[in-house]
Protein backbone atom coordinates (compact mmCIF):
# COMPACT_ATOMS: atom_id res chain seq x y z
CA UNK A 1 0.00 0.00 0.00
CA UNK A 2 0.90 3.47 -0.82
CA UNK A 3 2.05 5.72 2.30
CA UNK A 4 -0.38 8.89 1.47
CA UNK A 5 2.49 10.81 3.24
CA UNK A 6 4.70 9.83 1.14
CA UNK A 7 2.88 10.59 -1.73
CA UNK A 8 1.57 14.09 -1.20
CA UNK A 9 4.96 15.04 -0.41
CA UNK A 10 6.58 13.22 -3.57
CA UNK A 11 3.85 15.51 -5.77
CA UNK A 12 5.06 18.84 -4.02
CA UNK A 13 8.45 19.09 -6.10
CA UNK A 14 6.34 19.11 -9.26
CA UNK A 15 2.77 20.73 -8.16
CA UNK A 16 5.27 23.83 -6.50
CA UNK A 17 7.52 24.13 -9.70
CA UNK A 18 3.70 24.38 -11.83
CA UNK A 19 2.79 27.06 -9.50
CA UNK A 20 5.56 29.27 -9.22
CA UNK A 21 5.88 28.71 -13.41
CA UNK A 22 2.15 30.27 -13.40
CA UNK A 23 1.80 32.44 -11.13
CA UNK A 24 -2.15 33.17 -9.65
CA UNK A 25 -3.48 31.62 -13.17
CA UNK A 26 -1.65 28.10 -12.52
CA UNK A 27 -5.29 26.34 -12.67
CA UNK A 28 -6.74 27.81 -15.65
CA UNK A 29 -3.18 27.30 -17.37
CA UNK A 30 -3.33 23.74 -16.36
CA UNK A 31 -6.67 23.14 -17.52
CA UNK A 32 -6.28 24.01 -20.77
CA UNK A 33 -5.84 20.98 -22.86
CA UNK A 34 -2.78 22.03 -24.90
CA UNK A 35 0.77 21.17 -23.32
CA UNK A 36 2.89 24.82 -22.57
CA UNK A 37 5.99 24.35 -24.78
CA UNK A 38 7.72 26.85 -22.88
CA UNK A 39 7.29 25.53 -19.48
CA UNK A 40 10.35 23.33 -18.44
CA UNK A 41 9.54 19.08 -18.07
CA UNK A 42 9.24 19.97 -13.96
CA UNK A 43 6.45 22.02 -14.46
CA UNK A 44 4.56 20.34 -17.44
CA UNK A 45 4.85 17.45 -14.82
CA UNK A 46 3.37 19.22 -12.10
CA UNK A 47 0.57 20.59 -14.49
CA UNK A 48 -0.31 16.38 -15.26
CA UNK A 49 -0.82 16.06 -11.44
CA UNK A 50 -2.56 19.15 -10.55
CA UNK A 51 -5.21 18.29 -13.79
CA UNK A 52 -6.08 14.75 -11.89
CA UNK A 53 -6.01 16.30 -8.39
CA UNK A 54 -8.57 19.12 -9.81
CA UNK A 55 -10.74 16.19 -10.77
CA UNK A 56 -11.10 15.03 -6.72
CA UNK A 57 -13.92 14.91 -4.87
CA UNK A 58 -11.28 18.09 -2.82
CA UNK A 59 -10.66 19.73 -6.79
CA UNK A 60 -12.35 23.21 -4.53
CA UNK A 61 -9.88 22.90 -1.77
CA UNK A 62 -6.71 21.89 -4.04
CA UNK A 63 -7.60 24.62 -6.55
CA UNK A 64 -7.76 27.42 -4.18
CA UNK A 65 -4.38 26.10 -2.45
CA UNK A 66 -3.00 25.86 -5.46
CA UNK A 67 -4.13 29.33 -6.68
CA UNK A 68 -2.78 30.63 -3.32
CA UNK A 69 0.78 28.95 -3.82
CA UNK A 70 0.54 30.43 -7.23
CA UNK A 71 0.23 33.83 -5.73
CA UNK A 72 3.39 33.90 -3.69
CA UNK A 73 5.23 30.74 -4.61
CA UNK A 74 7.82 31.80 -1.73
CA UNK A 75 5.48 31.65 0.53
CA UNK A 76 6.50 28.25 2.32
CA UNK A 77 2.92 28.34 4.34
CA UNK A 78 0.96 27.89 1.01
CA UNK A 79 3.19 24.93 -0.21
CA UNK A 80 2.08 23.57 3.92
CA UNK A 81 -1.59 24.49 2.62
CA UNK A 82 -1.84 22.86 -0.68
CA UNK A 83 0.48 19.80 0.71
CA UNK A 84 -2.37 19.61 3.12
CA UNK A 85 -5.01 19.16 0.56
CA UNK A 86 -3.45 17.16 -1.57
CA UNK A 87 -2.55 14.68 1.78
CA UNK A 88 -6.76 15.19 2.04
CA UNK A 89 -7.49 13.67 -1.61
CA UNK A 90 -5.27 11.26 -1.59
CA UNK A 91 -6.34 9.85 1.70
CA UNK A 92 -10.38 9.84 0.96
CA UNK A 93 -9.50 8.39 -2.53
CA UNK A 94 -7.60 5.31 -3.51
CA UNK A 95 -8.52 5.89 -7.45
CA UNK A 96 -6.99 9.09 -6.79
CA UNK A 97 -4.01 7.15 -4.78
CA UNK A 98 -3.34 4.87 -7.36
CA UNK A 99 -3.42 7.38 -10.20
CA UNK A 100 -0.99 9.70 -8.77
CA UNK A 101 1.07 7.23 -7.59
CA UNK A 102 0.76 5.83 -11.58
CA UNK A 103 1.97 9.44 -13.01
CA UNK A 104 5.00 9.99 -10.61
CA UNK A 105 6.52 6.41 -11.60
CA UNK A 106 6.36 8.54 -14.93
CA UNK A 107 7.98 11.79 -13.35
CA UNK A 108 11.02 13.20 -15.05
CA UNK A 109 14.17 13.44 -13.49
CA UNK A 110 14.52 15.80 -10.64
CA UNK A 111 18.05 16.84 -10.67
CA UNK A 112 20.94 16.72 -13.56
CA UNK A 113 24.53 16.92 -12.19
CA UNK A 114 27.91 16.79 -13.73
CA UNK A 115 30.66 16.49 -11.98
CA UNK A 116 34.15 16.73 -13.39
CA UNK A 117 37.86 17.01 -11.79
CA UNK A 118 36.69 16.48 -8.25
CA UNK A 119 38.35 14.72 -5.55
CA UNK A 120 35.34 13.19 -4.48
CA UNK A 121 31.31 13.11 -4.59
CA UNK A 122 29.83 13.20 -1.65
CA UNK A 123 25.52 12.04 -1.79
CA UNK A 124 22.70 11.32 0.35
CA UNK A 125 19.61 9.30 0.49
CA UNK A 126 17.51 10.56 3.21
CA UNK A 127 19.50 10.11 6.67
CA UNK A 128 22.06 8.56 5.16
CA UNK A 129 24.90 9.74 3.77
CA UNK A 130 27.70 8.13 1.20
CA UNK A 131 31.32 9.17 0.51
CA UNK A 132 33.18 7.96 -1.92
CA UNK A 133 36.75 9.24 -2.47
CA UNK A 134 39.29 7.74 -5.58
CA UNK A 135 43.01 8.46 -4.95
Amino acid sequence: MVDVGDLAGNAMPYLSAVAAAYGAGVVERVSEKAEDATADATSRFGGRLLRRLLGSARAKQVREAATELGENPEDESGAVVLRAQVHKALAEDPQLRSDIAALLAEAPAKYNVHITGSQGIQTGDGNTQYNKFDS
